[in-house]
């Protein structure tokens, strides 16, 4: 057989108060009876490398957050289908990530076009009486739309379960700046009739005051393709990202399609060889779904699934509309 098998794992953990990675590549080494390797070169090989100041966080969110204050800004203590970006499609993106307990992302909601999975978003009221709701999206879903169905407490796409609450959309209203071509100001508030049916399993996202610290480690969730290209995922899933500073994501291949209505997030540049790492993204399907950070033990949704080059690919990171530029322009519209 062959002298050598090889298997690669890596770990993350804290040394002299920062992140340090370690990968190694694992080989399993053919001795002969003697003892002696049959390939001499064969050794495990590591390689250990800084994080840098990225946070150190687990691969998912914390179960069972809440949101004390629903539509209350709080502070911190798509995909175009133009010649520049992968187009949105009837279904909008998760790679890299893995199926989240079913009831741990309580605010997320499907966009459906008659039994179709179109977008995700996220709900950020939880009103009472007759009193409407309000769903969060990007407005590259909403573009066209007359009424949206909206899907509350959704985890599986191919089984309808108890927990889930359906509606139709009583007004669609889409950023007023919003730019079908660069996808600038991708906002899109829905507004749907009172979720209080949906009990237990309707449970909104905090608002921002102000953008997220970068270098945090967030969670983006939905139903999209698991590789650019691909099938839709049959059960929600999730994937951690780190926020990336402008200047950052500036000199990567999103370098000049990026305004301030826009931030990115992925993977650094762990192995220090100059390019952003890939294999962690958002992908078709997921657009107009949460990025959500855990601030002071609540989901804060700092970012809207928006656009990107491809899915995971190494130096183009995702790109997130961010809901802390547009909160004026947010609580203003649930109040009008």
């Amino acid at each position: 057989g062959n002298a050598a098998e090889f298997s690669f794992t890596s770990f993350t953990f804290s040394a002299d108060d920062q992140a340090l990675h370690l990968e190694c590549a694992l080989k399993i080494c053919v001795q002969d009876a003697s003892g002696a390797l049959l390939d001499p070169s064969c050794r495990t090989s590591c390689k250990f490398f800084y994080l840098g100041g990225w946070e150190v966080a687990g691969e998912a969110l914390t179960s069972g957050l809440r949101c004390d204050a629903p539509g209350i800004p709080r502070s911190q203590s798509s995909r175009s289908n133009g010649d520049f970006y992968t187009a949105p499609m009837s279904e909008s993106r998760i790679v890299g990530g893995a199926v989240v307990e079913q009831g741990s992302w309580p605010w997320i909601v499907g966009l459906n076009s008659g039994s179709t999975h179109w977008c995700g978003g996220t709900a950020i009221t939880k009103n009472s009486g007759s009193n409407p709701d309000w769903i969060l999206t990007a407005a590259h879903c909403c573009a066209g739309s007359v009424s949206i169905r909206v899907t509350v407490g959704d985890w599986s796409q191919n089984t309808l379960s108890n927990s889930e609450v359906t509606v139709i959309s009583t007004r669609i209203i889409m950023h007023p700046n919003y730019n079908g071509g660069t996808l600038s100001h991708d906002y899109c508030m829905i507004e749907v009739p009172n979720l209080t049916a949906a009990g237990a399993n309707h449970q909104p996202a905090c608002l921002p005051a102000e953008h997220i610290q970068p270098r945090r480690k967030c969670y983006t969730a939905g139903w999209g393709t698991t590789s650019s290209g691909g099938s839709i995922s049959t059960n929600l899933q999730a994937v951690g990202l780190w926020i990336f500073e402008q200047d950052y994501c500036s000199n990567t291949g999103n370098a000049g399609y990026l305004d301030d209505s826009m931030f990115c997030a992925g993977v650094p540049d762990l192995d220090g060889d100059g390019v952003i790492d890939g294999g962690k993204d958002a992908c078709q399907g997921d657009s107009g779904g949460p990025l959500v950070c855990e601030v002071d033990g609540q989901p804060v949704l700092y970012g809207i699934t928006s656009w990107g080059f491809g899915c995971a690919a190494a130096n183009y990171p995702g790109v997130w509309g961010s809901v802390a530029y547009a909160i004026d322009w947010i609580t203003e519209t649930m109040t009008t």
